[in-house]
């Protein structure tokens, strides 16, 4: 029977790791974080137990000594590892990488919870299902037609192009009424409001003149190590161009994001794009069988060195990114989407 697990992401940023055979990377530190406040907490309760007999004062200390105790039971429970369970790996990735203050190991790793008497075979379907679940919050990917990134994230630049718009309209009204200090940050707001509706039409001429276009795998998902194949299918037209040189992008990002400490309360963060991999060629596009448009066949060997798709849902991880584009008159077409690449199947 297929035991029941829970996950959870736990990042960490420019700190090197060693880990030993078998051992989950930073499982440990939900426990050591509890065992520290519930000794401190344990401390202070004693501490102000005795101090209560020579100061009410002490009841205080014994307040500070239970809200920490709480705190680490309470750390144990949400982060640690839960009883008769034990806790495995379901994916990792761990790289050097270039900061503006010099260079670190970056590492990230999703941590499942399963029975503790889980056999091998049971630990390896619960990491396929809860990969297999991951795929699944993606229809597209599941059924092999990938969807262009701009059209999944039309609504969400239309709808944040509108708020920025409105936030400046209102720093500008208190700007003139209340305090001219206002003008200046709606100045800066309206900069931001400018730029994201310069996107949003942007991907609305596209959308118009292109419509949708969608990536067809052959295999889904993709596998490191094998060759990567399929056809996209472009919005252009046959009648528009019969002859069209596509240039076909293939790249493997790590996202994250880059937090620097200039001073005690000085914090400033940035995300960060570095590319892995990159593999570019030009394609000519061929009329599609069934529709009036051009198709780019696609065809590229994946390296076995480079980081699988990061599954778990997060901003941050490696992502696989396929990118079609060709000049035209008037309008450029450049299509991109985001696909599953995992690790080759055991043998």
């Amino acid at each position: 029977m297929l035991p029941r697990f829970q996950n959870r992401i736990v990042n960490n940023l420019e700190v090197t790791l060693t880990q030993p055979p078998n051992r989950v990377p930073l499982a440990d530190i939900p426990k050591y974080g509890s065992w520290a406040f519930l000794g401190f907490g344990a401390l202070a309760t004693v501490g102000g137990v005795f101090l209560t007999f020579q100061d009410p004062a002490g009841l205080v200390l014994i307040a500070f000594g239970l809200v920490f105790a709480g705190a680490g039971f309470l750390i144990r429970r949400l982060f640690g590892t839960p009883a008769g369970k034990k806790a495995i790996v379901a994916e990792s990735h761990s790289r050097t990488v270039s900061r503006l203050d010099g260079a670190g190991t970056r590492s990230r790793a999703t941590v499942l919870h399963v029975d503790a008497d889980a056999t091998d075979e049971e630990v390896a379907a619960a990491r396929e299902a809860w990969a297999s679940a991951q795929l699944g919050q993606r229809p597209d990917w599941v059924s092999g037609r990938v969807e262009e990134k701009g059209r999944r994230s039309r609504g969400i630049v239309q709808a944040a192009a509108v708020l920025w718009c409105v936030l400046a309209i209102v720093l500008g009204v208190l700007g003139a009424t209340v305090d001219q200090f206002f003008l200046f940050a709606a100045a800066l707001v309206g900069v931001a409001a400018v730029a994201l509706v310069f996107v949003a039409i942007r991907q609305a001429l596209r959308e118009r003149a292109f419509g949708a276009s969608t990536f067809v795998m052959e295999r889904t998902p993709a596998h490191l190590g094998e060759t990567l194949r399929g056809r996209v299918i472009t919005g252009v037209g046959v009648k528009q161009r019969a002859a069209v040189d596509f240039e076909v992008r293939l790249q493997c990002v790590d996202r994250w994001e880059e937090t620097r400490h200039s001073g005690r309360d000085d914090r400033t963060s940035r995300p960060r794009r570095d590319i892995l991999w990159k593999e570019q060629r030009t394609t000519r596009g061929v009329p599609d069988q069934t529709e009036p448009r051009l198709v780019v066949g696609i065809e590229f060997d994946l390296p076995m060195d480079v980081p699988a798709t990061t599954l778990g849902g997060s901003n941050e991880g490696v992502v696989w990114e396929l990118e079609v584009s060709a000049s035209l008159p008037g309008l450029d077409y450049v299509a991109e989407f985001d696909f599953p690449v995992v690790a080759p199947p055991e043998s």
